[in-house]
């Protein structure tokens, strides 16, 4: 059976999908609210949460497609500026949205 095929990775690729699109919709729309910023920054934090889980599930998979996804990881964290090992790209994610929650905290 193929990574992608096991029950649980579809059901969080399929998460995945979802939030990418009500972020798609809020970030067409304008971040305009604190409301909205909130959203945005909690599904940001899910999307981390989730890829975390499927990367370690991949890691120890011996399915190609299972290689395949964390060469995407790795090769996606670079375009975005983050380089390292995939675990220290993620902590480095979850510090820069540590940030990002605190600078909305302090302009609320």
């Amino acid at each position: 059976m193929a990574f992608f095929d096991e029950v649980p990775i579809r059901a969080e690729a399929a998460e995945l999908f979802d939030l990418y699109q009500r972020m798609m919709q809020i970030s067409m729309g304008g971040l305009y609210s604190m409301k909205l910023k909130q959203e945005y920054l909690d599904k940001l934090t899910r999307i981390i949460e989730l890829q975390k889980i499927m990367y370690f599930r991949a890691k120890y998979s011996e399915e190609d497609d299972a290689f395949e996804f964390i060469q995407h990881l790795k090769k996606c964290s670079t375009m975005l500026g983050y380089d390292g090992d995939i675990d220290e790209v993620f902590l480095s994610m979850e510090a820069d949205l540590l940030k990002a929650q605190q600078a909305l905290n302090q302009s609320s």
